[in-house]
């Protein structure tokens, strides 16, 4: 029971514990910030596991050390619009143990207010709640608390935090799609242009 306890404090330490109904917004957990740069946790990152995320090229994920509490974290940055800005953050909690989660989810209301939102399945086996929350900035950050009973493979058993940074994630989708439509045109006119060549057939027959 007692490291229960030191767990949830060195959570709720970390938690920038604002009101959901504020002007403010939290964007720390675990001694990292949602809008900074990336290169501040360089201690942290896992070397070799940066990887472009899927469908999502304008945003990069790596593997960090995880931090005092945690089994293993996350951070993706973006590549775009601000290269280098951590956007999102993801963490597994040490401690696996529904009583667990329900305990932290207590302290994450008390500290931002009820959630938005439901996000589990309907058996409860795979439980998680949202909070949504709109700075003055027009900033806006979601935050996910979730526990999975059971394994498969979608989800791993334990409890999960996700915290996103979520209007400049869009920012990022919309710069990457406009210069991928840049590229797109750019390669057209390019092979337009081959077309229209006189046919080189050095290449084309044996020799």
């Amino acid at each position: 029971m007692g490291t229960v306890i030191c767990l949830l404090l060195v959570t709720t330490s970390f938690l920038t514990s604002v009101p959901a109904w504020g002007n403010k917004v939290p964007k720390g957990i675990g001694g990292i910030v949602l809008g900074s740069s990336i290169d501040q946790y360089r201690d942290m990152l896992i070397e070799g596991t940066a990887l472009p995320i899927r469908h999502m090229e304008c945003l990069t994920e790596v593997e960090i050390k995880p931090p005092k509490g945690y089994r293993s974290g996350y951070v993706t940055h973006a590549n775009c619009e601000k290269p280098g800005q951590i956007v999102r953050i993801r963490l597994k909690y040490a401690n696996e143990t529904k009583e667990f989660y329900e305990e932290l989810l207590t302290r994450f209301t008390q500290a931002l207010g009820k959630p938005s939102e439901y996000r589990g399945d309907p058996f409860r086996a795979f439980l998680a709640w949202k909070w949504s929350f709109s700075g003055e900035k027009g900033e806006r950050v979601s935050l996910t608390l979730q526990h999975n009973s059971v394994e498969d493979e979608d989800y791993s058993t334990g409890t999960m935090l996700k915290m996103s940074l979520i209007s400049q994630i869009e920012k990022e989708r919309a710069t990457y799609e406009k210069t991928r439509k840049q590229r797109e045109r750019k390669d057209e006119e390019t092979s337009e242009a081959d077309e229209k060549s006189p046919v080189d057939f050095h290449n084309l027959v044996p020799e």
